[in-house]
């Protein structure tokens, strides 16, 4: 359930329209960066892996957001990730200067995201009847 869905459908943002909505998780991420220069002309590429899991303290009380804005416990969702959620983002890119005092740039960016299924154990291996 994401946050937008949770405050709109929840009492207590009816109660409180001025309100809004989180989704809080604990978040494990890295990345790889690179840069290449050849004269004028210049490379980038990046990879970034984050892993989104449920909150291994839940919030026991709202919140104001960044903005101030008052975020109430009944609008908190803090079990939205009953499985590991990963998004891998990459992207690359170039600049190069094309006439003086103006720059050639372009990007592309690729997003996958993907949820792993949990296993409590691995399924039990039948063994064979020993043969008389």
């Amino acid at each position: 359930m994401t946050a937008t869905a949770l405050a709109s459908g929840s009492a207590a943002f009816a109660a409180n329209p001025n309100t809004m909505g989180a989704t809080v998780s604990d978040d494990t991420s890295w990345m790889l960066l690179a840069k290449y220069t050849y004269h004028q002309l210049r490379l980038y590429a990046g990879y970034e892996n984050i892993t989104f899991v449920n909150p291994g303290t839940p919030l026991t009380t709202g919140l104001d957001n960044i903005a101030g804005i008052p975020v109430l416990l009944a609008n908190i969702s803090q079990k939205t990730y009953v499985n590991p959620e990963h998004l891998q983002i990459s992207w690359t890119g170039r600049d190069m200067p094309s006439l003086p005092l103006s720059t050639l740039a372009s990007r592309t960016t690729t997003t996958i995201k993907t949820a792993t299924a949990r296993r409590s154990a691995p399924p039990p291996r039948h063994r064979p009847a020993p043969a008389n």
